[in-house]
């Protein structure tokens, strides 16, 4: 009994001293030069840069401060993103692994495999999205010139083929929206929802959605449409058909009373009002049905 526990204690001891040196004499350098290497191999036009990387017990690796660019443009600022592998996967034709990203006020997790077997490989996502905020994503940042908060939530499923066809599926639900307008619209200056949920479907650059419900205190709205993703996202044409239906806020003010009587009689019945949202997202049109 007192040998097995000498041994147990020297086993203990061993693996402690094996990871000591693990961990201080990583290669952080080489894996960050090899990772950064890899990413523009796979496409010359992403830049990824590193600060640092640190193995995770037992066999992944945590990568500290990532940016991510795309053409010259930020496509994500992360604290860390933390890769584990699924080691009985790597022996086979669909290698996988998990990741944990920290970003942009929440998180990101989910799995991803690659399969092989397929002509072109194929690759499949699967993420669940936490507590993201909008303003922080820095394409959202960019497109909406900070004129575009929330708390964004849901799940995220990609699969595609290189070079072949991709699609992307996502059901979200936003929290605590504002959306600051270039220009009023009647009467308002922001419009705020309480929540926004969304299901939508990319495949490759043709955009369907399914759903897009708001609830606030200024309007209800239900849309559902479609549009295409051009390489100038300001550029892409969307086309939404819905109702709103005003809420105690939406008829206060002179302005809104104004316009609220101007559109009351094309209301259908339970107050709601179709609306037709159209054009490129540089130059959004709303108009009513």
């Amino acid at each position: 009994m007192i040998k097995f526990g000498k041994w147990l204690l020297y086993g203990i001891y061993t693996v402690a001293i094996a990871a000591f040196f693990l961990y201080y004499l990583f290669p952080s350098e080489t894996v960050k030069k090899y990772i950064i290497a890899r990413a523009g191999s796979l496409n010359p036009e992403i830049r990824v840069s590193i600060d640092d990387v640190t193995p995770v017990f037992s066999h992944g690796l945590r990568l500290h401060e990532v940016q991510l660019e795309y053409r010259s443009s930020d496509l994500l600022d992360a604290e860390e993103i933390v890769i584990v592998p699924d080691l009985l996967s790597l022996l086979s034709a669909n290698p996988s692994f998990a990741f944990h990203i920290k970003a942009l006020g929440g998180g990101v997790k989910g799995d991803v495999e690659v399969i092989r077997r397929q002509p072109q490989g194929r690759i499949k996502v699967n993420a669940e999205i936490s507590a993201v905020r909008l303003e922080n994503t820095p394409f959202i940042r960019r497109f909406f010139e900070n004129r575009l908060t929330g708390i964004c939530s849901g799940t995220i499923f990609y699969t595609g083929e290189h070079g072949q066809a991709r699609t992307l599926n996502a059901r979200l639900a936003i929290a605590e929206v504002t959306v600051r307008l270039k220009e009023p619209v009647f009467g308002m200056a922001e419009i705020e929802f309480d929540s926004v949920a969304a299901e939508v479907t990319l495949r490759n650059r043709q955009l369907k959605i399914s759903r897009l419900m708001m609830q606030g205190d200024q309007f209800d709205g239900e849309f559902a449409g479609s549009g295409i993703i051009r390489e100038d996202f300001d550029d892409s044409p969307i086309n939404l058909s819905g109702t709103i239906t005003p809420q105690s806020k939406f008829m206060q003010g002179s302005d809104l009373k104004i316009s609220g009587a101007a559109i009351a009689g094309s209301a259908g019945g339970g107050g709601q009002i179709p609306v037709k949202i159209s054009g490129p997202l540089g130059d959004i049109r709303l108009a009513l049905k």
